[in-house]
């Protein structure tokens, strides 16, 4: 069975707790929306290093640094944070479902008229003839 991170480090850190799982525990209320963009990879003695899911992101998020320094040392019982480091992270899955076109689309039953088919066998070449007829039946299926 799979556990979430907080809830691990909740059960490892009870006794004793530091302003180190205070910080990963409350990391997703500090950030807020800021959140789909960045995720918290390591915490190095003063400098915390964010992964970024995407390059502009990465630029706002540095100019935006003092504040994200100021908002998360208020959360701390002290200032502990003095510098941010920001790296590209790997792509989280989108909390929003993509719109595809369905996996089966409904099929349709071609049949070429008389006409259709006589002109198709007057091509000599047998492989044009047959990539001919189906992309004609293709562009019927296609406008049905």
């Amino acid at each position: 069975m799979t556990k979430n991170i907080k809830q691990l480090i909740a059960s490892i850190m009870q006794p004793r707790e530091t302003w180190q799982s205070t910080l990963i525990c409350s990391w997703d209320s500090l950030l807020g929306n800021l959140g789909a963009h960045v995720q918290l990879e390591k915490i190095e003695a003063d400098t915390l290093v964010l992964g970024v899911y995407d390059a502009c992101w990465m630029q706002e998020l540095y100019l935006m640094s003092p504040m994200l320094i100021a908002t998360i040392n208020q959360k701390l019982d002290r200032p502990r944070i003095k510098h941010l480091r920001f790296k590209r992270a790997v792509t989280r899955k989108r909390s929003i479902p993509r719109t595809t076109e369905p996996a089966t689309r409904p099929t349709h039953h071609v049949v070429l008229q008389p006409t259709e088919k006589a002109a198709l066998q007057k091509i000599k070449d047998p492989q044009l003839g047959l990539a001919m007829e189906q992309f004609l039946i293709r562009c019927y299926k296609e406008k049905a």
